[in-house]
């Protein structure tokens, strides 16, 4: 999959052989790096909200971003983004309107155990999908003012 400024066309290619997963990881970075050009700064990183305020998770896959995530909509947060955060120049954090959140067996077992959340761990699938629709935040940007990194249990204030 590559990108042409000079043509200004979006040439996806599609190998059987490629698993779906690192096609979407593909898209996913190509659209980080297209969001640069548009003067967007991406995180990997899962945000919430509390009025206009945002909570900005960042870490390595595994850290624990979701699993905190999910920890805090069951506490009043309202769910903003998962995957990841657009920063602007503003300091304004934007996300891709995401509704579906993606769970480890670990996170499904914390949230089913600790807040009685009743999320269906029985398919077979790496991550079981929950749809936060009802948890959404109605704001279309918010201003962070809490960065956390959960895997080495830190924080920096904005």
């Amino acid at each position: 999959m590559y990108y042409t400024n000079l043509e200004k066309k979006i040439i996806v290619r599609y190998r059987a052989e490629y698993d779906k997963l690192v096609l979407v990881d593909s898209v996913m970075q190509f659209m980080s790096l297209s969001s640069l050009y548009f003067g967007y700064i991406p995180l990997h990183a899962a945000a919430i909200g509390n009025n206009d305020k945002g909570i900005i998770i960042m870490g390595n896959s595994g850290a624990g971003k979701t699993t905190m995530e999910t920890s805090l909509l069951y506490n009043g947060y309202s769910f903003f983004s998962d995957d990841i955060v657009f920063i602007d120049s503003n300091m304004r954090m934007f996300n891709l309107n995401e509704k579906i959140v993606g769970l480890r067996e670990n996170t499904v077992r914390m949230l089913n155990s600790c807040f009685n959340a009743q999320i269906n761990n029985s398919s077979s699938q790496e991550k079981k999908l929950w749809d936060v629709s009802e948890k959404k935040s109605s704001y279309d940007y918010l201003h962070p003012s809490l960065i956390f990194f959960p895997e080495i249990g830190t924080e920096c204030h904005i």
